[in-house]
């Protein structure tokens, strides 16, 4: 139950961000309280809470030889591959220097 009301209250924040703001961009602090919860908060979340969850972030799921294929949406499958890549900073050196 602390979950469900922790979700309708970063739920409640996000209408209000986006109703009071048309230029509304997500802070990362915001998405990394969310993203730090989203376990829980799917774990303990009822079977049409879950549901919903799941059209957001998944991309066509599909069953293919008795396996269940879930491919991201693009922007969490773009995030997806950050997270297992060394190189964070494309086509930069680790030493940079700043112009002078």
């Amino acid at each position: 139950m602390k979950y469900k009301t922790e979700m309708e209250d970063l739920d409640r924040k996000l209408v209000e961000y986006t109703n009071n703001d048309t230029s509304f961009q997500l802070t990362s602090a915001y998405l990394l309280e969310l993203a730090s919860k989203a376990k829980n908060i799917f774990e303990r979340s009822q079977p049409e809470q879950k549901n919903k969850i799941l059209r957001m972030l998944l991309a066509n799921p599909t069953l293919k030889a008795k396996r269940l294929q879930l491919p991201l949406l693009k922007p969490f499958a773009s995030v997806l591959d950050s997270s297992n890549s060394q190189n964070w900073l494309r086509r930069l050196g680790s030493n940079q220097r700043p112009n002078r």
